[in-house]
Parts: C-alpha cells; structure tokens; sequence
C-alpha cells in the first residue's frame, strides 16, 4: 500500500486520501493504547490495595471487564488478555526502531569524548 500511494499509477488512490488514511489510523491507535495506559494504571492501583487488603477482592466478578471488554478469568488475579500494541504505520526511523508505544523515534545517541585516565607530567630539566 505504501507503494501505491506513492506510484500513484498502480491504484485509484491519491496521495492526500492515503496521508488523511494514515493519520485516522494514528488517531485511532492513540486512542487505544491511551485508553489502555488508563486502564492499566487503575488496574495496577487495584491490585496494589488488594495486596494490603486481601479480602478487598472476593471474586473476579466485581472488577468488571477486562481492557478489551472481555471477561476476567477466574484465576487468582482475575486476568485478562494481554494487551497487543497495535503495529506503526510505515514509520521509518534513522535511528533505530519506533517506539512501541508511540510510532516515534528515537533520538540520536551522541557520545561524549571520555576524559584521559592518566595525563603525562613533563620532566625536569
């Protein structure tokens, strides 16, 4: 698909319905890997209060669904499916990959000169 949208030849798309079709798709995938983050936050906050109160959770029945609204499972941490970021569209990095969370990339790594260990003393004359 990349390729057709940029050979414009080789499919009914144009270059601008395949950009507004990348950036619906960005928009998409930030909603649920926010609404995901958001999930797990409280979910991790749960869990940290049935630590110190162990009788907080009598079944899996009153934490609700899971993030994908599916059901819990009726294990002893009430689990739920993993999460699956979903994949960076066409995004191309110079240095390394996109990040998993954001389709951004990483920045250059500059390395500092290292200072001399040992300096050399001049002789007396």
């Amino acid at each position: 698909m990349i390729e057709c949208a940029e050979n414009a030849d080789c499919c009914e798309s144009t270059e601008v319905t395949y950009s507004n079709l990348l950036k619906t798709y960005n928009s998409a995938r930030t909603k649920i890997v926010t609404r995901y983050t958001s999930w797990k936050e409280i979910e991790d906050q749960i869990w940290k209060y049935a630590e110190e109160c162990p009788d907080l959770i009598e079944s899996c029945d009153i934490l609700g669904a899971c993030w994908d609204g599916s059901d819990r499972m009726n294990d002893e941490k009430c689990s739920c499916p993993d999460f699956v970021y979903p994949s960076c569209p066409a995004t191309q990095c110079e240095y390394g990959e996109p990040s998993i969370e954001d389709c951004s990339c990483p920045a250059p790594v500059i390395v500092a000169e290292p200072e001399p260990i040992f300096q050399t003393v001049p002789k007396d004359s």
